[in-house]
Order: structure tokens, then C-alpha cells, then sequence
């Protein structure tokens, strides 16, 4: 079972890396735009416990960490790094056992239809 873990781990630590690594002349690294809406395509992994390392895929998040706020039902995570279309978060502790993933930027909101799934052990 640790086994899958760390593959998990490392597959998560690579495909954040790719998407960082890239450089900052892409469209991706553009500014967030309040008179276009934020949109949500997906997040994984789908399931985890207290500092699970988190993606979040979109559009028009910015590159304001300030302006972006991620709330699993009521309990904020905690963000990493984040460029225009993807968010890289820690999966706050407790927020409850079938979470609503809510992202704020700036005055506007958008949720996830799918519910991330807490674990309250993670081991």
C-alpha cells in the first residue's frame, strides 16, 4: 500500500513540476481578467487526507496568489504556487468527509460538481 503512495507522490510531484517549469511567456502565466468568468475543469487527486498535495486545473485564476482562495466545504487550504489555469494547494485538516471544492479569485466563485473525498487517515 506505501508503494502506491509514493507513486502517486512522485507522479503528482513531476506533473506540477512540468506545468511550473514552463516558461513565463505563455498564456498560462497571464494576469487574472474580472470581466471574464473563472472556470473549472478539474482537480486531483479525487481523494486524501490533511496535506494532501492537490491540482486544481481551470482558467482566469491569475498569478495572484493574494486573489485566490480554495475552501473544502468551509475550511481554506492552503496554496502553494499558482499560474493562470492551474492552482497547487494542501488539502486542509478536517473539512469534513465528502467536500465541496470551492474556488474564489477576486469577487467571483465557482465549485466543483464533483466532492473530493476526505480521508481522516491518510497513512
Amino acid at each position: 500500500m506505501t508503494i502506491i503512495k509514493y507513486i502517486k507522490f512522485v507522479v503528482i510531484i513531476v506533473i506540477v513540476t512540468i506545468v511550473f517549469s514552463c516558461s513565463k511567456n505563455e498564456a498560462g502565466n497571464s494576469e487574472y481578467d474580472p470581466s471574464l468568468p473563472i472556470s473549472l475543469t478539474d482537480f486531483f487527486p479525487i481523494q486524501g487526507g490533511m496535506a494532501t498535495r492537490m491540482v486544481i486545473e481551470g482558467a482566469n485564476f491569475g498569478t495572484d496568489i493574494s486573489q485566490i482562495k480554495v475552501f473544502f466545504n468551509q475550511k481554506e487550504a492552503s496554496i502553494l504556487n499558482v499560474k493562470n489555469s492551474i492552482i497547487y494547494l494542501l488539502v486542509p485538516k478536517l473539512p469534513g468527509n465528502d467536500c465541496i471544492v470551492t474556488v474564489k479569485v477576486g469577487n467571483q466563485e465557482a465549485r466543483f460538481t464533483r466532492n473530493f473525498q476526505y480521508i481522516r487517515c491518510f497513512c
